[in-house]
């Protein structure tokens, strides 16, 4: 099977509306890159299609090209560049083909396929950070987008009873198994659910971890609120630092920050309810 690459060029002032346009076309990956996004396609559209499906705003894109990328063994392919991420001195985060690093006490082992959660991406990096300063003890847990299932795998090592894993792809949903059984953890404590949040049964949890896009974030906010109690731990990322204003005009009415945390161009937030 081959997959699509579109490389979309932008007008800079119209960016956010090539974001949230692609967006909306449900392309599997989206990358920015200054003057272009590349937005990956696993069922190929015409580029013609990219290119006019904007109307009534003149130059929104300047030009849309094709690159036809050939399947691989991905996994293979990930061996070749992986490494074991060391978070802090919290917990070495490796792959079975890594040595066990003697300087840590913790790990987390991964076998990541197609999703998301590596611990090489500043989000997931600073979420287990954050999650280093809450209490998982005998807690119920919600990991919104779960990807790899990294964090809940991390909250179930540290205590937590009960943990619920949402996710809209179906690789997401095999891999986080994988790891729950990989790391030695109990899999009648989690609830796998592929789909959207509203599937979920309204529940108060007591941490909620969100480590997705913000357009997600922003319109589930009801939905992640009403899944709070005034002592449920929110925490957050996905967010770029440019998009700080955005969440927290969103979030800032119902939530208060706890603690924020920057690493490179992104973002990562404890929230908490307002009493």
């Amino acid at each position: 099977m081959s997959w699509k690459c579109y490389k979309v060029y932008f007008q800079p002032e119209f960016k956010e509306i090539v974001n949230a346009y692609l967006i909306d076309l449900e392309v599997d990956a989206l990358d920015e890159k200054g003057d272009h996004f590349l937005a990956y396609i696993e069922n190929p559209m015409p580029k013609d299609a990219i290119q006019h499906e904007i109307k009534g705003i003149p130059g929104v894109i300047n030009k849309v090209e094709e690159i036809i990328i050939e399947e691989k063994n991905w996994n293979e392919e990930w061996e070749k560049n992986f490494d074991s991420i060391p978070v802090e001195d919290i917990v070495n985060i490796r792959a079975e083909f890594h040595e066990r690093n003697p300087l840590f006490e913790r790990e987390i082992l991964i076998r990541p396929k197609n999703a998301f959660g590596t611990g090489h991406h500043a989000t997931t990096y600073m979420m287990i950070q954050m999650m280093n300063e809450c209490s998982f003890d005998k807690a119920d847990v919600l990991d919104y987008g779960c990807g790899t299932g990294i964090l809940s795998i991390w909250a179930g090592l540290n205590g937590a009873q009960k943990l619920s894993c949402i996710d809209i792809e179906e690789s997401a949903m095999d891999n986080t198994k994988e790891h729950i059984i990989l790391n030695g953890l109990d899999v009648s404590k989690f609830q796998l659910t592929l789909g959207t949040l509203d599937l979920l049964e309204v529940t108060n949890y007591d941490v909620i971890l969100a480590n997705i896009n913000r357009t997600v974030l922003i319109d589930a906010m009801s939905d992640i609120k009403e899944r709070c109690h005034y002592q449920t731990t929110l925490l957050m990322s996905g967010i770029l630092k440019e998009d700080r204003d955005k969440i927290l005009n969103q979030y800032s009415a119902d939530f208060k920050i706890i603690k924020e945390l920057t690493r490179g161009d992104w973002l990562c937030f404890i929230f908490q309810l307002k009493s």
